[in-house]
């Protein structure tokens, strides 16, 4: 399923600050719900469609990741359907500054980060992508 990324506003028909109900309402997908170690809020996975929905404390989303087999996509860009390394050159060509940490290359600019476990075969598609709502990178 394909998701356009609309930078700090949503993605696909998803818009950050929705309930996790309205969430559920707009995939109409089976979920699972889970919590990730001993931190943070649980969250919905659709794994059909390849999705975490991340909320924060008010219940409100957050953030979403997304996985295989979903086609996260920026202005008509498939993060997922070019290698992680054409990937990084995209963004940047958008005017971000990459910044690297463990094992991800992140732009919060375009609030959207890149899962790149092995930088050693940059034909190979991130693993996952990150999609940040306007309070992620907030302390």
């Amino acid at each position: 399923m394909i998701f356009e990324i609309r930078p700090y506003n949503g993605v696909g028909q998803l818009l950050f600050g929705m309930t996790r109900d309205e969430v559920r309402e707009k995939l109409k997908r089976p979920y699972e719900q889970f919590r990730r170690g001993n931190r943070g809020n649980e969250i919905d996975y659709f794994k059909d469609v390849g999705i975490f929905a991340n909320y924060d404390d008010r219940g409100r989303l957050e953030f979403v990741e997304f996985a295989s087999p979903a086609q996260p996509t920026l202005f008509g860009v498939d993060l997922f359907g070019i290698g992680s390394k054409a990937a990084e050159q995209y963004l940047q060509l958008l005017g971000s500054d990459l910044t690297e940490a463990d094992e991800s290359s992140q732009s919060r600019r375009l609030g959207v980060e890149l899962w790149i476990p092995d930088p050693e075969e940059p034909d190979k598609p991130a693993e996952s992508v990150l999609v940040a709502g306007p309070d992620y990178y907030k302390d």
